[in-house]
């Protein structure tokens, strides 16, 4: 295999799989689902945008994404990969060590879109986004 097929290849594998995402979070002091089911894969070299209104869960699935939930909330179900890695089952330890590393959440909103600042962190792929685009 050529060097070039090998590194189409690598830029192809998956990086993050997120599958049937089911999270809790307590209300009332009971238990209630606030995110159902949600499946979702990012590759190597690809930015993934979640778009929605105030409240739809953009954030708790960024942070689920990581293997991490807001205080009062849990992961009742479904699976989350990173580069083959079961984050549900990693100490925190391990995770903590991956974070800002391996793998991060950033928040774009936009103001951040109107100032520039996304065209600076997502660099080409981010280009052309308008600030009409973003919630």
């Amino acid at each position: 295999m050529s060097n070039q097929k090998r590194a189409a290849n690598a830029e192809n594998t998956e990086l993050l799989r997120i599958q049937a995402l089911r999270i809790e979070a307590q209300l009332h002091g009971e238990w209630a689902e606030i995110v159902k089911g949600v499946d979702l894969v990012l590759r190597r070299r690809e930015l993934v945008g979640l778009i929605g209104e105030s409240g739809a869960g953009k954030s708790t699935i960024g942070l689920a994404a990581m293997g991490h939930v807001r205080n009062g909330c849990r992961i009742s179900g479904g699976s989350v990969l990173f580069d083959g890695i079961e984050l549900r089952d990693m100490d925190s330890g391990t995770k903590r060590s991956l974070l800002g590393v391996r793998i991060a959440y950033v928040a774009v909103g936009r103001r951040c879109v109107q100032s520039g600042a996304y065209d600076r962190l997502a660099g080409d792929r981010g280009r052309g986004l308008s600030w009409r685009d973003v919630p």
